[in-house]
């Protein structure tokens, strides 16, 4: 799927983003790396599945280890 800018305009170039669109492609880029890198203090609402499924392996490796 393709991101357009609420104020698209001419492209500079057939096939290429206008200059709005370009910046809007940019910023999903550095929303994209966000959510791939969560910090460990990352409330659990805005975890994704594969997240909190890591998360929970980790405490159960936790638990697991410190059983007696």
């Amino acid at each position: 799927p393709r991101a357009r800018s609420k104020h698209c305009g001419p492209a500079t170039f057939e096939g290429s983003p206008c200059s709005e669109c370009a910046i809007v492609h940019k910023h999903i880029s550095q929303l994209v790396e966000i959510v791939r890198d969560l910090k460990a203090h990352t409330n659990y609402k805005y975890l994704r599945l594969g997240n909190m499924q890591d998360l929970t392996k980790m405490y159960a490796a936790q638990v697991k280890e410190l059983k007696l």
